[in-house]
């Protein structure tokens, strides 16, 4: 009897199917990321026990090299582990964590774009498509560095007295020279974070410089004797590389991310998508007017999670699931926990480097998922049931039937006519006892 209540009526139990689905799915999708997080925790206690045995093989004094070669095995097992989960995670036949299901980023200029890894979102998008990437550093990175007072070479003795660098102090007796002291600085620049570049044959020139780039990494020199440096006390930071980042894809230019989320040479944007550039890249070689075409990201598997009820970009969501297997973790120039070992000290502490790159990676990886699983999907899942609780009751109040508002009505109806049938029958009671009078 209402056309158009029946159309609207119509079109939201379209919706409300479409939202009972879309829960569905968002269900299915949180099971997918805790299968993935239950096998990166495995990963992560793997990743602590390997820690732990480059820690102990770097205690060159106590260990025999049975030992080494027993904590060489374990790591090696440990490896094979990794790389053994990484590929028999799945969920149903598809697998999450060997790189099937997320983006593989590719660079074509190895000279200044060492390695990129994307999330599957860049600009509040999920890339869908294979992507050109161009990469405009608008801010150069730098490593901290501080020139020092060097008298007329490097063979004149500096003076007795000390000084410290970043915290750690050294001391200088009267017969040492400038070239005794910057080696016994450079012997330490594990721990200060700073080495010293000189040349022997140069004329006495020498520059402090730290091991790392960025503004997380500075130089501080007290030196009350002025024995390398021309104050007390003198300071230097790095600075940390910007870029503006456009992605070509879906037929769209996606310009004006700015990467300023990193540190040093690596770039991080909002959505926590990563380019590391080389010393060449990050110190002005990537010039916007040489960035076009540099990189491509094709897609590699299903990165696109769908969250709505339609086809559109809102309705869609992407998070890349890095490969875990263990050549891909702890990347070091060459160096990969699948290819170091634990035969020497040395290499117990290359190893130890590529273990700690390798945990950070992975619990960086964890994180996102449990953002992803937290923040989208859970959010989500209540958005979704409380817009299916409100789609029904308005049609209810459209369609079905109002039982109050017709109980009333009923019950007022049987009241009336039951009271007309009284009235009805005690008029003809006493019509019958006027009738019996008259006789």
């Amino acid at each position: 009897d209402d056309p158009a209540a029946f159309v609207g009526v119509s079109r939201m139990r379209d919706s409300a199917q479409s939202l009972d689905t879309s829960i569905r799915i968002t269900q299915e999708n949180t099971n997918y990321m805790k299968t993935a997080e239950g096998a990166l925790d495995e990963i992560s206690r793997l990743l602590r026990d390997a820690r732990s045995l480059a820690l102990n093989s770097l205690n060159q004094p106590t260990l025999t090299s049975s030992q080494r070669d027993a904590n060489n095995q374990q790591l090696k097992s440990i490896s094979d582990s990794i790389t053994r989960i990484a590929n028999n995670t799945s969920y149903g036949s598809n697998r999450i964590l060997n790189g099937a299901s997320g983006l593989y980023a590719g660079t074509s200029d190895m000279d200044e774009v060492g390695k990129m890894s994307f999330t599957g979102m860049f600009g509040g998008y999920a890339i869908t498509s294979t992507a050109a990437v161009t990469i405009d550093v608008v801010t150069t990175a730098t490593l901290a560095s501080m020139g020092l007072t060097v008298s007329a070479g490097l063979s004149c003795l500096v003076g007795a007295g000390s000084f410290s660098i970043n915290g750690t102090s050294f001391s200088v007796g009267a017969g040492d020279s400038f070239e005794d002291v910057f080696r016994k600085i450079n012997s330490v620049s594990d721990l200060t974070g700073v080495y010293v570049s000189y040349s022997v044959g140069g004329g006495g020139g020498a520059c402090l410089i730290a091991t790392e780039w960025g503004a997380d990494h500075k130089i501080e020199v007290l030196d009350p004797d002025t024995l390398i440096s021309s104050a007390t006390f003198t300071s230097a930071i790095g600075r940390d590389a910007v870029a503006v980042v456009t992605v070509a894809y879906d037929g769209e230019n996606h310009v004006g991310v700015t990467f300023d989320r990193g540190n040093g040479r690596t770039l991080v944007d909002e959505d926590g998508n990563t380019i590391e550039l080389t010393a060449s890249g990050a110190t002005g070689g990537l010039a916007a007017a040489a960035t076009g075409g540099r990189v491509l990201v094709p897609v590699g598997g299903p990165t696109r999670f769908q969250v709505g009820i339609n086809n559109t970009t809102q309705d869609r969501v992407g998070l890349s699931m890095e490969n875990v297997q263990s050549d891909n973790l702890g990347v070091d120039g060459s160096d990969t926990l699948k290819s170091v070992d634990l035969i020497s000290s040395a290499n117990a502490s290359t190893a130890l480097n590529v273990i700690d790159k390798a945990i950070d990676q992975v619990t960086a990886f964890r994180g996102r998922v449990g953002n992803f699983q937290k923040n989208v999907l859970d959010v989500n899942m209540r958005s979704l049931s409380i817009g299916k609780e409100n789609m029904m009751a308005s049609i209810s109040a459209i369609a079905d039937t109002d039982m109050a508002e017709e109980a009333a009505a009923f019950a007022k109806h049987q009241i009336l006519s039951e009271s007309a049938i009284s009235v009805l029958g005690q008029a003809s009671n006493i019509s019958r006892s006027v009738i019996s009078l008259l006789r």
